[in-house]
């Protein structure tokens, strides 16, 4: 123990006390600290953060650019990420939607088209009719929807 805890009176120790004399210390100087003395320090910093503007243009203006990118590009990341995690979150069981894609290979090329053949519904519903209560067809020309039962 540090010599502030072994401080005694009586032959008892005091050591609650004195760990409440301390956390009320920090405390009263924390709170005194933030009302006080805390202005001319945030002012101290805004007087040298425009000196460094001043004095070096070229170097603030690349790092207020890079800054701002940097944001930017963190922003839109964040948005597009919530924008995967929330997808068909509106529908009430989101989990059990499912798109079903092919591979198709043109020329040595492998292709993924989300077309797929209009008779896959039929097979889908005769091979697979435990895992689809309903199968939706869209047609791309006029993005009409036909809604299998």
């Amino acid at each position: 123990m540090s010599n502030i805890a072994k401080m005694t009176s009586g032959g008892k120790t005091h050591q609650h006390s004195i760990r409440f004399t301390i956390v009320f210390r920090i405390c009263s100087s924390l709170v005194n600290y933030s009302n006080n003395k805390c202005r001319p320090m945030i002012k101290n910093y805004f007087k040298t953060a425009w000196r460094n503007l001043i004095k070096t243009p070229i170097h603030s203006a690349i790092n207020i650019l890079g800054l701002s990118i940097g944001l930017s590009v963190a922003l839109i990341i964040g948005l597009w990420i919530f924008g995967e995690i929330g997808f068909n979150k509106n529908f009430s069981h989101f989990d059990r939607i499912a798109q079903v894609i092919q591979n198709v290979t043109n020329n040595g090329e492998i292709q993924t088209l989300k077309q797929v053949p209009y008779p896959l519904a039929g097979e889908l519903r005769k091979n697979y009719s435990g895992d689809f209560k309903r199968i939706a067809m869209a047609s791309q020309p006029d993005n009409y929807l036909v809604v299998y039962n």
